[in-house]
């Protein structure tokens, strides 16, 4: 049952940040005139912290102090897969000319699977106890 939480308070979690980063991007390219990368970058880094504190207190109810360690993980966790994105978002849009937000949002999507993966066995594991 706690697995079935977890993934509902991830997706709640992920839900909100979806919601602020998408819209983000589509202010910044549609209203600022931005390139999408640009926008989708700059979005991206603007909701990071959110991201970690939702993942960390709500998602993975961690209270444990080790900010420093869990935090330059998390960080460099989000830039590999910042990488990946720019680089799916990219030959999306550039390459196969997929409008930019429906390309956005489905590297999303995968992306949001395998920062799960890596946040639940590897930055915030949950204690294991007995043998």
């Amino acid at each position: 049952m706690h697995e079935t939480h977890q993934v509902v308070r991830y997706l709640v979690g992920g839900a909100s940040t979806a919601a602020i980063n998408w819209s983000l991007v589509y202010c910044f390219v549609e209203y600022g005139d931005f390139h999408y990368l640009v926008s989708m970058n700059g979005a991206i880094a603007i909701i990071y912290l959110y991201s970690y504190l939702i993942n960390k207190y709500f998602v993975f109810r961690d209270h444990a102090g080790s900010h420093l360690k869990q935090g330059s993980g998390f960080v460099i966790m989000r830039l590999f897969l910042l990488a990946a994105i720019n680089a799916v978002v990219y030959i999306g849009v550039d390459i196969f000319s997929l409008n930019y937000m429906f390309i956005i949002v489905a590297a999303s999507i995968a992306e949001a699977v395998v920062s799960f993966l890596i946040m639940k066995f590897v930055l915030f594991p949950t204690p294991k106890f007995g043998g």
